[in-house]
C-alpha cells in the first residue's frame, strides 16, 4: 500500500488557489512574529487575533484563520524563543534516535516509528497539530524513540556531569522568561476594555416586542 500525502493540495484542480491562500496564511503569521517577535501572541491566541493582521484579501474569506503551518503557528504564539526551544527539542530527539539507528541494527517497530514521526512532521509544513489526540500520540511514540535509542546506546546521563555553561544559559533563559511576565501582562491588561465583557451569557436576542435579551 502506497499513501501519498498533500499537505499543500499541490496535487489537485485547486492547486493554484491551496498555495495562494497558503501564502496569505504565512504572511499573517509572519506579521504576527514581526509584532512580538521575542515571546509571541500568546498560547491559544493564534485564532483570536488572526484577523488584526491578515490581509484585507484573506480577511473577506476568512475572518479568522490558522496558520496552517506548525512552525509558523509556534512562532506566531510562543515568539521565536518559544520556536527555538521547540526545534531543539525536536533535533534532539531525532539526533539521539539517528544515533542508535547508525550505531545498531534498528529493529523493524523502531524504524516503523521513526519514518512514521518524520512524515508525521512533514505535514506540518501545511497544518499544524490542533487535536489532543493527535498530539499525545505522536509524542508519546517520540518519547518511546528516545527512551529506546537511549537504553541502547547506553546513554542514560547517570553520573555524568551537566556542563557549566548549559546550566548558566537554562537558568538564563528561565530568569529571563519569568521576568518578562509581569512587565507583558500589565501590557497587556492596559490595553484591555473591560465594557461589555460578559461570562456565561448567550448573545444578544429579541423578543417578539423589540425588547432586547440574553440568556444565562
Amino acid at each position: 500500500v502506497i499513501v501519498v500525502h498533500n499537505p499543500l493540495g499541490i496535487v489537485s484542480l485547486g492547486a493554484l488557489d491551496s498555495l495562494r491562500w497558503r501564502a496569505e496564511f504565512a504572511q499573517t503569521a509572519l506579521r504576527m512574529i514581526q509584532a512580538q517577535p521575542l515571546f509571541g501572541v500568546g498560547v491559544g491566541q493564534y485564532w483570536n487575533l488572526s484577523n488584526r493582521f491578515g490581509s484585507g484579501e484573506l480577511l473577506a474569506t476568512y475572518p479568522n484563520s490558522h496558520a496552517h503551518n506548525m512552525f509558523l503557528w509556534q512562532g506566531a504564539e510562543l515568539g521565536l524563543i518559544g520556536l527555538g526551544v521547540f526545534l531543539w527539542l525536536l533535533l534532539a530527539a531525532f539526533f539521539r534516535i539517528g544515533t542508535q539507528l547508525r550505531a545498531h541494527r534498528a529493529e523493524s517497530w523502531v524504524l516503523g516509528i521513526f519514518f512514521g514521526l518524520v512524515a508525521f512532521i512533514a505535514t506540518w509544513l501545511g497544518w499544524q497539530v490542533l487535536y489532543p489526540q493527535v498530539a499525545y500520540t505522536f509524542w508519546i511514540l517520540l518519547g518511546v524513540a528516545v527512551a529506546h535509542a537511549t537504553v541502547e546506546t547506553g546513554d542514560e546521563g547517570v553520573g555524568r556531569r551537566v556542563p557549566l555553561p548549559r546550566i548558566a544559559g537554562i537558568v538564563a533563559l528561565v530568569v529571563a522568561i519569568s521576568w518578562s511576565i509581569p512587565i507583558r501582562a500589565s501590557r497587556e491588561i492596559a490595553t484591555v476594555n473591560p465594557n461589555g465583557i460578559t461570562y456565561n451569557f448567550y448573545n444578544w436576542e429579541v423578543g417578539s416586542t423589540g425588547a432586547r435579551f440574553r440568556w444565562i
